[in-house]
């Protein structure tokens, strides 16, 4: 790995996104831990001391593939695991590390120290990447440690808002509140309220016939000498001689 390059790298590999909500369900999938997942948390755990100023989360992203999308799998055994505070606001150091990483630094020397090495300097050329996140109109910014067969995969994500918190993600998906059902609720409204709006405009057409066809009784009883249903006997007679 070319160290030299990688406080520029930030330039080509970042990726932009927005912070989504998405549907309800009532409860969060959970998993049980095994020695191996013991594994991953214990090794993990050890490097966030390594660096205590740099704020974490632990990603399983091969899992989370699998899952369905609704409720969201979170992290890794279905938690952020997140060590540090602040995660992704501007000046805190905040790095997301895939279980796929944490792996291969058990079982490669070599491949540990790059991620190490990446890691500090990361850390090291944070007012670089906020300025660049500044230019963009972004506001918040996170690094991505993933694996592609085994060549670490590091990115950058910039969001507008702050990211959410393990505790906000589950409220919402807990309280039952969602995008997708305040937009069904709001179209629900609004076809409501349309059907609402053609039933006055037909009642409305029919008391506009209704008026004509009364003006038009009057008319031709006020020629005949009726009027509002009266007979007046001496116009009508004087029409009658004429």
């Amino acid at each position: 790995m070319n160290l030299t390059s990688v406080s520029t790298s930030y330039n080509n590999i970042s990726i932009y996104t927005r912070k989504t909500s998405s549907q309800v369900t009532s409860s969060f999938l959970t998993n049980s831990s095994s020695d191996d997942s013991d594994s991953i948390l214990d090794y993990y755990h050890d490097l966030c001391k390594k660096y205590p100023n740099i704020s974490f989360r632990l990603e399983d992203i091969q899992t989370r593939s699998k899952m369905p999308s609704e409720p969201p799998y979170l992290g890794y055994n279905n938690s952020f695991n997140q060590i540090g505070d602040n995660f992704g606001n501007p000046g805190q150091c905040s790095i997301t590390i895939d279980k796929k990483v944490i792996e291969n630094m058990q079982k490669d020397t070599v491949y540990k120290e790059i991620v190490y090495s990446y890691i500090e300097n990361l850390e090291a050329q944070q007012v670089g990447y906020l300025q660049h996140a500044s230019q963009e109109g972004m506001s918040c910014f996170a690094h991505v440690l993933e694996d592609n067969n085994g060549v670490l995969a590091p990115s950058t994500k910039y969001v507008h808002d702050a990211f959410s918190t393990e505790e906000d993600i589950r409220k919402i998906w807990n309280t039952g509140v969602s995008n997708k059902e305040i937009v069904k609720t709001l179209e629900q409204l609004k076809d409501d309220m349309f059907d609402t709006y053609l039933a006055m405009l037909e009642q409305s057409e029919r008391t506009k016939d209704k008026i004509i066809i009364n003006d038009d009784s009057m008319k031709e009883d006020t020629i005949t000498g009726n009027v509002f249903g009266v007979e007046n006997s001496s116009i009508y007679q004087q029409i009658v001689e004429l």
